[in-house]
C-alpha cells in the first residue's frame, strides 16, 4: 500500500525538472552570447553583463527547483512519520475482546465510577515493536522534535519505552537517537 515518493506530485516533479533545464540552458546561452560578442567587438563591459546575467538566470532558476524539491521532500517526510506513527498505535491497540454471552436476566446498571488516572506500569517494548518506536523517534527528531518533546509524545500514546521503564524521559529519547546515529 505503500506508494513510491516518486510517484506523488508528477506534475511538480516536472515543474522542478523544466526549471533546472531553463537554469541550464538560459545560462549557456548567456555564455555564448558573451563570448561572440567578446570575440566580435570586444566589449568588455557587455560580456560581464552577459556573465552576470548567466549567473543570476542559473541561480534563480535553479533555486525554484530546488524549493519545490525540498517541499516534495518535506512532504514526503511527513507522510512517512505519520505512516509510522500509524503503524505504533496498531502496534499498541489492545486485541479486541472476544464477545461474550449476555446473562439472561443482566444486573441493574451500576454507577460509573470516577475516573483514575492509572499508574504507569512499567514495560518494556517486544522487539518488534522496539524498531518501529525507534524509527518513529528518529522521524519526530528529523521533523524537528526535541527529544523532551518527542518523550512527550510517546508518554501520550501509551507507547511502552526500550528499557522497561515506567515513562518515556528526555534521556531515553536521546539515548534512542545516540543509538540510531552509530
Amino acid at each position: 500500500m505503500k506508494e513510491s515518493a516518486k510517484g506523488k506530485y508528477p506534475a511538480l516533479r516536472i515543474i522542478a525538472a523544466w526549471y533546472k533545464t531553463v537554469g541550464y540552458v538560459v545560462s549557456v546561452i548567456f555564455v555564448i552570447a558573451g563570448l561572440v560578442i567578446a570575440k566580435d567587438d570586444g566589449i568588455t563591459g557587455v560580456v560581464m553583463l552577459m556573465g552576470v546575467g548567466a549567473l543570476v538566470s542559473f541561480a534563480v532558476f535553479v533555486s525554484i527547483a530546488e524549493i519545490i524539491q525540498l517541499f516534495l521532500d518535506s512532504e514526503n517526510n511527513t507522510r512517512q512519520s505519520a505512516e509510522y506513527l500509524k503503524q505504533l498505535v496498531e502496534l499498541q491497540a489492545p486485541p479486541s475482546p472476544t464477545p461474550k454471552s449476555e446473562p439472561a436476566n443482566p444486573a441493574p446498571a451500576a454507577r460509573p465510577k470516577p475516573a483514575i488516572k492509572p499508574v504507569a506500569r512499567a514495560r518494556k517494548a517486544p522487539a518488534s515493536q522496539a524498531e518501529s518506536i525507534r524509527s518513529l523517534i528518529k522521524h519526530l527528531h528529523g521533523d524537528g522534535l526535541g527529544p523532551d518533546e518527542i518523550a512527550e509524545e510517546l508518554k501520550n500514546e501509551g507507547l511502552p519505552t526500550l528499557t522497561g521503564e515506567p515513562e518515556w524521559t528526555c534521556a531515553q529519547v536521546k539515548a534512542a537517537l545516540e543509538a540510531a546515529a552509530k
